[in-house]
């Protein structure tokens, strides 16, 4: 199983990955496409540019749900820019295709794929591909090493050898760090590149008094965002879900992304999140949902407690996490119905 090392991976060679912060009155966002221009934090212009401005939708993009907000931040901006991680050749002429409906929208396992192919699909807006190719093999190579660990954390946790499990896990988080701090430079550089290169060829963007460019990552990818700010560059961001969430593996990253610390017991939170969110998916597909309920259950425990929760799987194969919990007295949800309790969330049902 490697539901949450992977997580981070579903930036597959596919994945467009997109959501947009949701609607909602009572949460405060910067308002996009609104500011000053300039990628490379200048404030003036060579003469018939476009002020450009740029908003980052970080979020996840496992289903529909958790994409279909990005729709309005979409009708909004003049081009798009998709997360596509290891992208083919054939892959962006399917997504410059598909604005100009030159091609069918495929049928995508994913549910978020499909809905965002929907909403490029005949939309004639450029799309920008920032992101590392196939033949970055660096980057791939560094994420590669990171996914073997992660497996071997995995499996070395579930053999009640809980140390080891660590030490890999260790490996993982800083393989990934390094390879999306390298990821994220490579798009800032396409990303002026392809920028310039569509003003040059196309009057029409050129003379535009405002270019808006939206830009969708997952949302671990926020240095890049913060980067790009520190250097006065008009930008604005939101996030699909409030307050935004990260699982303790990706916020181990993200610590080392931003040249922190990851303690052993942050690490240790990650299996046990892992193990719930395959056990608890099946009362929910709701990514929000699992995201914030097993980072609630996880932070329960003490690194003793995993240790040992640990070693009693190297003991009996069959021990279950959810009883594990329950053993402890820590209350694990048997539907969804009792998520949204335990959540604060009002549903019928």
């Amino acid at each position: 199983i490697r539901a949450i090392f992977a997580r981070k991976r579903f930036e597959l060679r596919s994945a467009i990955a997109t959501k947009k912060y949701f609607r909602s009155n009572h949460i405060s966002m910067e308002k996009p496409f609104d500011k000053e221009p300039g990628l490379d934090g200048e404030n003036e212009q060579r003469e018939q540019e476009p002020k450009i401005s740029y908003h980052f939708f970080y979020g996840a993009h496992e289903t529909k749900k958790d994409i279909e907000s990005i729709e309005d931040l979409f009708e909004e901006a003049d081009i798009y820019v998709p997360e596509a991680y290891a992208w083919t050749t054939e892959q962006k002429k399917y997504l410059e295709d598909l604005s100009q409906k030159k091609t069918k929208i495929h049928n995508y396992q994913n549910s978020a794929l499909i809905y965002l192919s929907s909403l490029i699909y005949n939309s004639k807006k450029p799309i920008i591909i920032a992101d590392i190719s196939e033949e970055d093999k660096e980057i791939i190579n560094l994420n590669d090493a990171a996914d073997e660990a992660g497996e071997q954390a995995l499996d070395l946790f579930a053999k009640g050898k809980f140390s080891e499990a660590i030490q890999k896990a260790r490996l993982y988080v800083v393989n990934s760090a390094k390879a999306d701090l390298l990821r994220e430079e490579e798009i800032k550089k396409n990303l002026e590149k392809e920028i310039k290169k569509i003003l040059d060829n196309n009057p029409d963007y050129r003379h535009k008094k405002e270019l808006k460019i939206l830009i969708s990552l997952g949302s671990i990818h926020t240095h890049l965002y913060k980067d790009l700010k520190s250097k006065n560059i008009n930008i604005s961001r939101s996030f699909s879900q409030f307050p935004q969430i990260y699982l303790s593996i990706d916020e181990a990253i993200r610590k080392l992304a931003f040249g922190q610390e990851c303690d052993d017991e942050l690490l240790a939170r990650s299996f046990i999140e892992d193990f719930l969110s395959e056990s608890l998916k099946k009362l929910t597909k709701d990514t929000n949902k699992l995201d914030r309920l097993t980072r609630k259950l996880s932070s329960q425990l003490n690194i003793s407690d995993i240790r040992e929760i640990s070693e009693n799987s190297g003991k009996n194969s069959k021990s279950e996490i959810t009883e594990e919990l329950r053993s402890r007295g820590i209350r694990v949800p048997r539907s969804e119905k009792e998520i949204d309790e335990m959540l604060g969330i009002n549903k019928e049902y």
